[in-house]
């Protein structure tokens, strides 16, 4: 450009200077004389020459020439004009000059600015070429700038961004879309060398002369990306930490937003982290628990310190209770900006807690009311304390003993310490069967109701409805002659009642039977006592009395005149175990264990029973609070020196043992003492033991004693067995051919003499016979028989289950099987019993043995009737 500028100015001014010389000369020539000619022109010519030379050489660049000329005429003019069009000109060239020097400048600096940037650009024209790149892009890309420039830019990425490049670039032509330009993305990047790292890449676009060059920013984010990594792969790890561990974990900010909701949050409350996280307590709970949370938040915010505390949150299956421990989140300048908490669900310890401690307390009422039983306190104050204790340990608003009026047609309300102005017995109550007492008397069970609203097996109670009553528990109190009553437990909010509550009340009611039955028992033998102070005053019952102390006091001495004979020691305890059933009470478990082969002996059978009877009271004695007395027979030959240091011989045993308090160590010496007793005054002779030994001593035998404080005591007595003398089977009976039958039995019977002696006489008559002493066995019996069975011979009154619950739980797995119903009650327990309107035969105890087996075989041959 500069070329070319000077040769245009020169061009111009030599052709000025021709026409200024053609004109000067003319002009010159005309008013110049001839002789003069040659002379200016010479002067002209030299003039003009210089003026040629110095444009020449401005024409050639050298600005600094001068052109002025001294002459006042035209050429003097010229040259003046020559001189200030080179000023002119030589004033442009310097500011063309400078201004080259700062675009050089300019662009020197732009080249080192873009070389010195980390990221790298790159100018590409609108076919996608690279027109320039700078240093960053070399290094990052590892290639020359020669190996860049008019390539398509889609070689410094990789798949599938290059493949998808020129279609980006084609729409971006066509102006319909730019999604290439002002947009960041993240692609990677291709080296020369055929590896690939990840890049930020934005676009921008210029616009110049109508062409559009596109500008790439490129940012190597490799070490960002890793940073991503490192970051995600903590919060990965800090979120498996909160997600498997078994404390609930979570953190809200000071507004109360949640922030953390780990996997036991999720599990225990059902609600996903992304449904919880950014809202409150008051959107995930109900109102009164995110008051709760929310005013211990409050305080961990306040006081920047930890909180340690117990909150309930609800739960599906009711409110949890959680140990929490809450502390501040604090940010650089210690200011709280979030809470945590670590909440641990410790409702299974607290339950466990509860039960143990209601046990407790159930354990102590339990003991109390025994102990007020044994006390002697009258029925109505024990039935009071009772029903206090029960209360008091469950926690219940009403706790209740209702009596059932003689007839069975109504309910009396004994007690009920809630009720303080009502007064015993002042509440009656009819007795329907389709209503919760009528439900439990008639099944003799306990009967548990969680929701009286809901309930379909019964109907509520009146009293239950007027009270706003919402469970109840109500169980049978089941005295030996029958059902005593009820007693009740009810609250008013809906509760769930424990196994160990139903067993807590079974066992008070349990106690009560058995208070009860004593103060009816001691109220008959108070009858009875009456009855024989009566007759002994018309009898002359004084000698009597003086007679049996006599006789006492023979026996101990072995001088008593005794009747011996030879018996079966089985007998003997067979024919005395009904009484001593009566004797012992519901309490002690009597059980005999009677050998089936064992010899005769010779000795009194009534003092033999006598020895049993004794033996019995003491083992009572010694069992306040209930055990088991047990009874063994059986056959024995005696080394000389051996066990009990009895004399060698062979011996018929019977070994009567207790799980009573035991005898101390320095008291065994004196019991067999005449009148040695540890009872209290009026309380006993101290000749029981005495009598006993008396008696075996006198009958050839020996008695031996093994006891231990607190362990129980054994009695063994040692008869002689009688070798010479065979002993005499009972006579078999003879039966009628139409009284016989092949049939099977089962007898269900408590008394086991009683059951053995009706099985003997049933098997004379060729039936096959089945004992079970009571209702389970009979059951579990009667499934595992896999034969026939044509009929069930059961007592009435039996403890557990009834013989007409027994003959019901028969009749749905064998319907085929008949019923035959004893008892030795009166009429009026077997009415409680149901017994006369089922339509079954009852055969009265004691029955003669062909009584049984016309009775059985009329009731075979009947076939099935109303159980």
């Amino acid at each position: 450009m500069r070329i070319t500028f000077w040769h245009s100015v020169r061009a111009r001014i030599g052709g000025l200077a021709l026409a200024v010389l053609a004109v000067a000369i003319l002009d010159l020539l005309v008013p110049l004389a001839l002789g003069l000619l040659v002379v200016v022109i010479e002067g002209v010519l030299r003039r003009l020459a210089n003026l040629g030379v110095g444009a020449s050489r401005i024409a050639g660049g050298e600005i600094g020439v001068g052109l002025s000329d001294s002459g006042t005429d035209e050429i003097g003019a010229l040259g003046a004009a020559l001189e200030s069009m080179r000023g002119s000109l030589g004033h442009s060239l310097r500011s063309e000059r400078l201004a080259n020097k700062e675009a050089t400048e300019q662009k020197a600096q732009t080249r080192a600015i873009l070389d010195a940037t980390a990221d790298g650009i790159v100018t590409v024209d609108e076919h996608g070429l690279i027109l320039d790149v700078n240093a960053a892009v070399l290094r990052l890309f590892g290639y020359e700038v020669s190996e860049l420039l008019g390539q398509d830019v889609a070689m410094l990425t990789s798949s599938p961004y290059r493949e998808e490049f020129p279609g980006y670039l084609a729409r971006y032509l066509m102006a319909e879309e730019a999604e290439i330009v002002d947009l960041e993305r993240l692609v990677d990047g291709r080296r020369k060398n055929g590896s690939t790292f990840p890049v930020e890449l934005r676009v921008t676009e210029l616009r110049r002369d109508g062409a559009r060059t596109l500008i790439g920013t490129v940012r190597d984010i490799t070490d960002r990306k890793l940073a991503e990594d490192t970051v995600r792969k903590s919060h990965q790890q800090f979120q498996a930490v909160l997600d498997n561990t078994p404390a609930a974990i979570y953190a809200k900010d000071t507004q109360g937003r949640y922030l953390i909701w780990n996997r036991m949050m999720e599990t225990s409350f059902h609600r996903l982290a992304e449904d919880v996280l950014g809202h409150t307590d008051y959107e995930v709970f109900t109102p009164e628990h995110a008051d709760s949370f929310a005013a211990n938040d409050r305080r961990v915010i306040d006081t920047l310190a930890p909180l340690e505390i117990e909150e309930v949150a609800p739960h599906d299956d009711g409110p949890h209770t959680y140990i929490s421990l809450k502390f501040p989140l604090l940010d650089v300048s210690g200011k709280a900006y979030a809470v945590c908490g670590i909440s641990t669900d410790i409702t299974d310890r607290k339950r466990s807690e509860a039960a143990i401690l209601s046990r407790e307390r159930q354990s102590a009422a339990t003991a109390r009311v025994a102990q007020l039983a044994l006390s002697g306190v009258s029925m109505h104050k024990l039935l009071e304390a009772a029903a206090k204790s029960v209360g008091d340990a469950l926690g219940v608003e009403l706790c209740e003993v209702l009596e059932v009026l003689p007839g069975g047609q109504a309910l009396r309300l004994i007690c009920c310490p809630a009720l303080e102005t009502l007064a015993p017995g002042e509440l009656l109550l009819p007795i329907q069967a389709d209503c919760m007492f009528g439900h439990t008397l008639a099944t003799r069970s306990t009967v548990v109701c969680e929701d009286l609203a809901a309930e379909t097996r019964f109907c509520t109670e009146p009293i239950q409805r007027e009270r706003g009553l919402a469970s109840a528990v109500t169980v049978p109190i089941l005295a030996e002659q029958g059902i005593f009553g009820v007693l009740c437990v009810s609250v008013a909010r809906r509760r769930s009642f424990t196994s160990d509550d139903v067993r807590f009340l079974e066992s008070v009611a349990a106690t009560l039977a058995v208070a009860v039955h004593r103060e009816r028992a001691e109220q008959a033998l108070r009858n009875k006592d009456e009855q024989l102070r009566q007759s002994q005053k018309m009898e002359a019952g004084a000698a009597e009395s003086a007679t049996a102390l006599t006789r006492q006091l023979l026996a101990f001495s072995r001088r008593q005149v005794l009747q011996p004979k030879l018996l079966d020691l089985n007998v003997v305890v067979a024919d005395t175990e009904k009484m001593l059933r009566r004797l012992l009470g519901e309490d002690i478990v009597l059980e005999a264990r009677l050998s089936a082969r064992i010899g005769q002996v010779l000795a009194d059978p009534g003092q033999l029973g006598q020895v049993l009877l004794n033996l019995a009271v003491n083992a009572r004695d010694a069992m306040p609070t209930g055990g088991r007395l047990t009874i063994e027979t059986g056959s024995v030959r005696q080394a000389e020196h051996a066990l009990d240091q009895v004399p060698a011989g062979s011996y018929v045993l019977m070994s009567v043992s207790d799980t009573g308090c035991g005898i101390e160590s320095d008291i065994k010496s004196h019991i067999f003492e005449p009148f040695f007793t540890t009872k209290e005054v009026g309380k006993g002779t101290g000749l029981g033991l005495s009598t006993v030994q008396g008696i075996v001593e006198q009958s050839g035998g020996h008695i031996r004693l093994s006891s231990e404080a607190g362990k129980g005591t054994q009695f063994r007595i040692y008869l002689p067995q009688m070798e010479g003398a065979p002993r005499r089977a009972a006579p078999a009976l003879e039966w009628p051919e139409g009284l016989r039958g092949t049939e099977t039995i089962l007898i269900v019977e408590d008394d086991s003499a009683l059951r053995q002696l009706a099985r003997r006489i049933l098997e004379q008559a060729g039936y096959t016979v089945l004992e079970a002493c009571c209702g389970e066995e009979a059951l579990s019996l009667l499934r595992s028989h896999e034969g026939p069975m044509h009929l069930l011979l059961s007592d009435v009154v039996m403890p557990g289950m009834s013989g007409r619950q027994i003959a019901e739980q028969v009749a749905r797995t064998r319907p085929t099987v008949s019923v035959l119903y004893m008892s030795g009650y009166m009429d009026d327990a077997v009415l409680r019993h149901g017994i006369s309107s089922s339509g079954a035969p009852l055969l009265h105890k004691p029955f003669a043995p062909a009584a049984l087996v016309r009775m059985v075989r009329e009731r075979i041959d009947a076939g099935v009737l109303t159980h």
